[in-house]
C-alpha cells in the first residue's frame, strides 16, 4: 500500500470512529471529493475537533508518524475534503522527512 492509500485508509477509519458518535443526520460522507468542512460540509467544530484528533492518532498508529494537523496559518481549507486533507497530510509527512 502506497503512502496515499494509508493516509486515505486512516482518514476513512478516522471518519467511522468519529461517525460512532454522531446521529444519522450528522454522519460524515467518505467519498474522496465529498466537503467535510466548510460550505457544503455537514460537520460543526466540535465534529472537527474530534476527527482532527482521531485522523492524528490513526495516521500514528498505522503509518509510525506523528503528524500535527492543525497550522492557524494555513488554516482549516485542508478539511474541505478527504482528497484535499490526503494532499496536505502528505505533505507534512514529507517535511518530516
Amino acid at each position: 500500500m502506497d503512502k496515499k492509500d494509508q493516509i486515505i485508509a486512516a482518514i476513512i477509519e478516522a471518519i467511522k470512529e468519529v461517525n460512532q458518535t454522531l446521529p444519522a443526520d450528522r454522519k460524515i460522507n467518505t467519498q474522496l471529493d465529498d466537503t467535510l468542512y466548510g460550505q457544503d460540509g455537514n460537520i460543526d467544530s466540535l465534529t472537527v475537533t474530534l476527527l482532527i484528533v482521531a485522523i492524528e492518532q490513526k495516521i500514528e498508529e498505522s503509518m509510525g508518524i506523528v503528524v500535527t494537523l492543525i497550522d492557524y496559518s494555513v488554516g482549516l481549507s485542508p478539511l474541505k475534503s478527504i482528497a484535499s486533507l490526503c494532499e496536505y497530510i502528505s505533505k507534512l509527512i514529507d517535511q518530516k522527512k
